[in-house]
């Protein structure tokens, strides 16, 4: 799974040829947090995917930074405490 600029921009043309609005969060946390959630939660699924520690590896190299024209909601270490 890449996540690519271009797969960002086919899902909101799909909103918005559906009417629906969209938001796209960024996750701007130390490395080691991140990890640290993916672990506990993998510990309790409850229907969400099984991240290992070689596929959280992986998702980091696959992914396209965030243009700077792209509108997000930042969520940082500051708000998630």
């Amino acid at each position: 799974m890449e996540i690519l600029r271009s797969s960002r921009d086919e899902a909101r043309a799909k909103a918005k040829a559906l009417g629906v609005g969209h938001r796209l969060y960024f996750l701007d946390v130390p490395e080691n947090v991140m990890l640290e959630r993916v672990r506990g939660r993998n510990e309790n699924l409850q229907g969400s995917l099984y991240i290992d520690d070689h596929a959280f590896e992986l998702f980091k190299t696959r992914f396209e930074p965030l243009g700077k024209d792209e509108a997000y909601i930042l969520i940082n270490d500051e708000s998630i405490r």
